[in-house]
């Protein structure tokens, strides 16, 4: 399991590269025009989404309940806010442009994925993007199931599939998993002039 103690032994324990569909999402959302957008990174960790969106012009804020991570994010790039939090528990208090949450929701309870989807919703801009990755190994969410949370958004992409893993820090040896990915928009006009409030 991840620990404060595991990111200092491993700096970059799940890499340097962001995330695949984060990237994608970038993209969707500045339709390659100049970015002055704002983004949560829900369970940042030690920032390789993070790091990649304020090169990207993006206003970010890392949230993580361990600190050793966002130390290493702040350490990378000042200018990213970096809040120590569980997510279950905290209450945002500001709007977002883009949201993501990469491999994070499945270490909630049930009751807590629910709750947790509702908040990052209504702290979504109109016209935002929301990014979610989640393993479906442990059956805390189910096939499609993901997707049924967000009926009210337009579904951009939504996929399942099973990738293999190698060795990681909480998995001794390779293995698979068998993941949702999806990405969201609330529906609305993003203002693409200035920072969300």
């Amino acid at each position: 399991m991840t620990s404060n103690a595991s990111y200092q032994k491993q700096p970059k324990a799940w890499g340097s590269r962001p995330t695949p569909i984060v990237v994608q999402a970038v993209k969707l959302l500045s339709g390659g025009k100049e970015r002055h957008f704002s983004a949560l990174d829900i369970g940042a960790g030690q920032g390789r989404d993070s790091l990649y969106l304020a090169k990207q012009g993006f206003q970010v804020t890392a949230l993580d309940k361990l600190a050793a991570g966002l130390s290493q994010i702040k350490a990378s790039d000042e200018r990213i806010e970096t809040v120590a939090a569980d997510m279950a528990q905290y209450e945002f208090e500001q709007k977002f442009d883009l949201i993501i949450a990469i491999n994070v929701l499945h270490f909630l309870k049930k009751s807590e994925i629910e709750s947790s989807i509702g908040k990052i919703k209504q702290a979504t801009a109109r016209g935002g993007l929301v990014v979610v990755s989640v393993l479906l190994d442990n059956h805390k969410l189910e096939t499609q199931e993901l997707k049924g949370y967000f009926e009210d958004f337009e579904i951009v992409l939504y996929r399942e599939f099973v990738k293999d893993d190698a060795a990681h820090i909480g998995a001794q040896y390779p293995h698979t998993h068998q993941i949702a990915q999806l990405i969201a928009r609330k529906r609305g006009t993003v203002d693409k002039t200035s920072p969300t409030c």
